[in-house]
């Protein structure tokens, strides 16, 4: 039901040369360190190879409904779900974004 991406800071240095100035920008960017890494769930839904785990660490994340090869989702009527990813080595991470399934349907408020 969820997409995944871990990610640590990269700072890299554009500069640019126009006649006689020289511009110097350093521009900083986020690295998703679980792109297309290995992964592992123990509940994935049986018969459907396009919920599988996979499609956590893909990069996708633009149509978050069951149908749209996107999401994750473990099999029906469990209490647990675990899903993980192997990131190859030990990694400093600055932040973990989750997105959750929505069907893509606008954020509902609840009263």
């Amino acid at each position: 039901m969820a997409s995944l991406s871990c990610c640590r800071m990269i700072g890299k240095w554009i500069i640019f040369t126009t006649g006689v100035l020289l511009l110097a920008f350093e521009v900083h960017a986020l690295e998703n360190l679980a792109l297309r890494k290995k992964i592992g769930e123990d509940q994935p839904w049986e018969g459907t190879e396009n919920w599988r785990g996979g499609n956590a660490v893909d990069g996708r994340y633009g149509n978050r409904s069951a149908m749209g090869g996107q999401c994750v989702v473990s099999e029906n009527f469990k209490k647990t779900a675990t899903w993980w990813v192997d990131l190859g080595d030990v990694v400093s991470i600055s932040h973990i974004d989750i997105y959750y399934r929505t069907d893509n349907q606008p954020r509902m408020l609840y009263i």
